[in-house]
């Protein structure tokens, strides 16, 4: 009997939760025909109170805003094209890339030169501005001028004493530009570029002569996979079509973007992400692909991969100690390089091995903890973008 009447008690309690549950329902309008007709909150009030009261949200709310009003291509950062800036440079006007933190330009403009037919050397000079390197790159810009290369001026914040020098050398180029006698003139292929952090006594005259580039890294997990896959170097991606490792590369590739874009974007949340802001570069992605290429390259061929929590895959053999040296070359080594921090490095540790494991050439491998995100098709690329 006691037996029956604790079961009639809680079918009693279950209707009665059942009732409450769809009098509140009831009670709700819907949100949807709520929002067709009359919103509460327009995006705009919304904002404001965003700004009353969390203001650290503010730049996150006032992008979505702007995005939502005028379209994402005004939040987004364009990328930029260095063969239209060329086009539209001249001997006589130096390009200038603005940096900030965590932008890189040399990377772009190796890319670039080799296409036309340059490198570092050979074409191309390049000259890291410094304490004594003023004289240097004042020498390779003057025989640059006749014999057509392009000089490359870096960090021109760093030498804040050979600034009034280099405002001198931009206006003997805009000189010899009036100059009739072609013996006198520049090469047509001759083009100055320099790079700068925005500071105030960088010369003002440089800056109105010149074709002005503002850097800024990308600003959310897609833009950066986006700036990762264009960073790539030609035929990197193809690199193992005829070894019958393609597949596995091609995921490799994936997993380093996505780790690269994963170190950056803790930046975003202060010390929630990183206890210390640290600032990681394309040459960091870039060492990562190498070290993940000469692994697979050390592979011994075999018919299938199995590995716990992956099915078979048809190609090379990647055993525990290649993971192994991945997860520590590419955590380690190449980005735990900069991480000076303990816990930092802890996390970083923990980042590899979540995305550095055999799964990762599986057909369901899980990218976020909840399984929501899943990467399960070979053509990463074209998934990513």
């Amino acid at each position: 009997r006691l037996i029956a009447a604790a079961g009639i008690g809680q079918q009693q309690q279950q209707q009665q939760q059942q009732q409450q549950q769809q009098q509140q329902r009831e009670q709700q309008p819907d949100t949807g025909q709520q929002q067709q007709q009359s919103p509460r909150l327009t995006l705009f009030q919304k904002l404001l109170l965003i700004k009353v009261s969390r203001e650290d949200l503010l730049i996150a709310a006032v992008q979505h805003y702007i995005s939502t009003q005028l379209g994402p291509s005004f939040t987004e950062v364009p990328s930029t094209s260095l063969m239209d800036i060329y086009l539209d440079s001249s001997p006589y006007t130096p390009v200038i890339f603005l940096l900030s933190q965590g932008a890189d330009a040399i990377s772009d403009l190796n890319r670039f030169a080799a296409s036309e037919g340059r490198a570092v050397g050979q074409g191309l000079q390049v000259v890291s501005l410094g304490q004594g390197q003023g004289p240097v790159a004042e020498g390779l810009v003057k025989v640059a001028m006749k014999s057509g290369d392009w000089v490359c001026l870096q960090n021109c914040h760093l030498a804040r004493s050979w600034m009034p020098q280099l405002a001198q050398l931009v206006e003997l180029l805009q000189e010899t530009a009036r100059y009739k006698d072609t013996e006198q003139q520049l090469h047509p292929s001759f083009r100055l570029w320099l790079t700068t952090m925005p500071v105030d006594y960088f010369p003002g005259s440089v800056l109105q002569r010149g074709v002005r580039i503002a850097l800024e890294p990308p600003r959310g997990l897609k833009p950066t996979l986006l700036r990762s896959y264009t960073a790539l170097p030609p035929g990197c991606l193809s690199a193992f079509n005829k070894t019958g490792k393609a597949q596995q590369w091609q995921r490799l590739v994936f997993v380093a973007a996505l780790l690269h874009g994963l170190v950056q974007e803790r930046r975003r949340f202060g010390a929630l992400g990183w206890n210390i802001p640290y600032e990681f570069s394309d040459s960091d992605l870039a060492c990562a692909v190498q070290t993940m290429q000469g692994i697979l390259q050390e592979t011994q061929d075999s018919s299938t991969l199995t590995n716990r929590g992956c099915g078979s895959v048809p190609g090379s053999h990647l055993g525990g100690s290649a993971w192994e040296a991945m997860r520590y070359i590419v955590g380690q080594i190449n980005y735990g390089g900069r991480v000076t921090d303990a816990n930092d490095r802890r996390l970083l540790s923990v980042i590899m091995e979540q995305h550095l494991q055999p799964s990762v050439l599986g057909s369901n491998h899980r990218l976020t903890s909840s399984g929501t995100r899943v990467l399960t098709t070979w053509q990463v690329a074209g998934w990513c973008i």
